[in-house]
């Protein structure tokens, strides 16, 4: 099962870019102008999603989404990586986020970070491998 790509992006034309792009990878996207809304979808998600999140958006920020996903345990499955100018590139997502996109960037970039967040999500417990047995 393919993982669920929220993308909370304002501009319009970015955000429609992403989803093209993901659906074209195989993932389920769903899209959302502001945190607000990006809050809401991700609080009625009823498995790990992944979250592409602008920093900057009006009404409730990407900065405001890491910090109550941080701060929700109804949030804390879900993986946000952070899309944003204000970033450069090496610096740390911020709290509440697994990884950074730092605009602009390439779609292989992006797809390639959405991969490493997607396997974060898998829900799935692992058996520990005994010791001395190939994983």
């Amino acid at each position: 099962m393919a993982v669920t790509v929220l993308v909370a992006e304002d501009d319009r034309v970015i955000r429609e870019l992403l989803r093209a792009a993901l659906e074209l990878d195989g993932y389920a996207v769903v899209t959302v102008t502001d945190g607000a809304e990006a809050l809401i979808a991700l609080r009625g998600a009823h498995e790990p999603w992944v979250a592409l999140v602008d920093l900057m958006m009006p009404h409730v920020t990407g900065w405001q989404v890491c910090a109550e996903a941080a701060q929700d345990p109804e949030l804390r499955w879900h993986r946000l990586v952070v899309v944003s100018a204000a970033l450069m590139p090496g610096d740390p997502p911020p709290y509440g986020a697994c990884a950074a996109l730092c605009k602009p960037f390439s779609l292989d970039a992006m797809e390639s970070v959405v991969r490493y967040a997607a396997a974060l999500c898998d829900p799935t417990p692992h058996a520990p491998v005994p010791h001395g047995a190939a994983a």
